[in-house]
């Protein structure tokens, strides 16, 4: 008899326990919508190529309630739009997708500003250019494709279009962070789970405080933060760090929404996949315009002749072309681990990994708070490494309370062991494949920022003690793991 009673209130307590959690679930998915509808503004654009295009904003609350009056739920060529604000602002049971309302929300905290997103409707239709000019974002082939971007760099490229134009002032609505642009075709033909990554992807571009990071990349009339071609490639080192770092966090969400994507961009790293950089013939004396200087254009930086430093060093090009798209003629292609690593921090992918992995150690909430404060430096300084405030910022979260970095470098005995503010710096090692020969070697891919320097001087000793248990001949994602244990970082924390 007493063992039924016993099982029978095992189960109770089990029973109890499931409950509380799906019920906790539920409170916090709805908190999620909550949020989100009060943090996104969607502006449907029904006839965008017109001279004076009328807007109309959804609502909401209403959406939430089930009233759906607007023109914008009329139009039946807009499927996958609908979708995507079902996703994000419904309960799974009509629609709703509860892992990607998880995402936006966090994401969203980072900054916790509305975001703007435009719907274009360019169904069985070719934007005009001027589109772009009105809604921001990216009109390419005459469809518009998914973008975004902090309201703050518009603000910058408004302002200085008066200064050196002689442009009408656009009011910049700086309440809220970013924009994004979606278009009705992109929405429609890309299936669910790319549109939402795309998204997601994209809503990071608006948490990103970096405003001037292209000011040093024009000759002529022509910005080379991604070389020539103006693209960049998962694959590919690109002149601009700072915009290696933009595409790096952006992405790094959309790993933490889609783990797929982390999972193929792993393994391209431990097999030591093959980096293209472009050759870019160029006259190295060649100046930006005198309306690219007035937009606040700067002597060109070397980096864009990138694959000539890269060069300079005596390193081999590789003869494998494993990238992840068709190689052009118009690329050289390295192999990861014959790369310093002040290069490869020119790669987003490496930066994307290295975010990836500090969130899967430690949790979600913390990596905004993060993000959140060293956006405050990198809005400060807009120099060409905010890498090095995010890693500082990191560094800082796993202080204890009230201890600040100098206490540490200045008034306390250096440590003896490996400790938890080590973990940043060990996991942007591990992903630059130790391919540091020195302390300057981790300096130059860091960038010269003071706290970034006293972090090294620090972590430098402990560096072989911090990799013991990693075999580099067979690298696997359990290696982070080992890592965070061997400076005493548990899960979660």
């Amino acid at each position: 008899m007493k063992s039924n009673i016993y099982i029978h209130c095992l189960l109770l307590v089990v029973f109890l326990f499931i409950a509380g959690n799906i019920q906790a679930n539920t409170h916090s998915s709805d908190q999620d919508r909550a949020y989100i509808a009060s943090k996104i503004k969607f502006v449907y654009v029904p006839y965008p190529n017109s001279k004076n295009p009328t807007t109309e904003t959804l609502d909401n609350h209403n959406i939430q309630a089930g009233k759906t009056t607007e023109k914008f739920w009329e139009d039946t060529y807009n499927p996958g739009a609908h979708n995507l604000v079902k996703a994000l602002l419904l309960s799974p049971s009509n629609g709703g997708d509860q892992q990607l309302q998880y995402m936006v929300t966090r994401i969203l905290k980072i900054r916790d500003k509305p975001v703007l997103i435009y719907l274009l409707n360019d169904h069985n239709l070719e934007l005009l250019p001027k589109v772009a000019d009105v809604f921001g974002g990216s009109v390419k082939d005459g469809k518009a494709w998914a973008s975004g971007n902090n309201m703050e760099k518009l603000d910058a490229f408004s302002k200085a279009m008066v200064k050196c134009e002689g442009a009408a002032s656009k009011a910049v609505p700086l309440a809220f962070a970013g924009y994004m642009t979606l278009g009705t075709t992109y929405l429609n033909e890309n299936q669910t789970s790319k549109t939402y990554t795309s998204f997601v992807h994209e809503l990071g571009h608006t948490q990103d405080r970096h405003v001037k990071s292209d000011l040093s990349f024009y000759i002529g009339n022509e910005s080379f933060i991604y070389g020539k071609d103006g693209s960049h490639w998962i694959s590919e080192i690109i002149p601009s760090r700072a915009h290696a770092y933009h595409e790096g966090l952006a992405n790094a969400f959309s790993y933490l929404y889609r783990h797929q994507r982390f999972n193929a961009q792993y393994d391209w790293f431990k097999d030591n996949g093959a980096l293209r950089v472009e050759l870019v013939y160029v006259d190295r004396n060649a100046q930006p315009s005198a309306d690219a200087v007035c937009m606040g254009a700067t002597r060109p930086s070397q980096n864009i002749w990138i694959y000539e430093e890269i060069k300079s060093h005596n390193i081999s090009e590789s003869q494998s072309r494993k990238s992840y798209s068709n190689p052009a003629t118009d690329y050289a292609f390295f192999s990861l681990q014959d790369l310093p690593p002040q290069y490869l921090v020119h790669n987003e992918t490496i930066v994307a990994l290295t975010v990836y992995s500090y969130v899967k150690l430690t949790s979600f909430s913390r990596f905004s708070y993060i993000v959140s404060s060293a956006n405050e430096q990198i809005a400060r300084r807009q120099h060409d490494a905010p890498l090095s405030e995010l890693l500082d910022a990191m560094g800082r979260s796993h202080l204890n309370k009230g201890e600040s970095l100098d206490d540490i470098f200045f008034h306390q005995a250096k440590p003896t062991t490996p400790q938890k503010y080590m973990l940043p710096l060990a996991l942007i090692d591990y992903y630059t494949g130790y391919n540091a020969k020195n302390q300057d070697d981790l300096i130059k891919m860091a960038g010269y920022h003071a706290n970034m320097q006293k972090w090294l001087i620090l972590y430098w000793p402990h560096r072989e003690t911090i990799r013991k248990g990693i075999n580099l001949e067979k690298l696997a994602f359990s290696d982070v793991d080992i890592i965070a244990e061997n400076v005493g970082v548990k899960l979660g924390q």
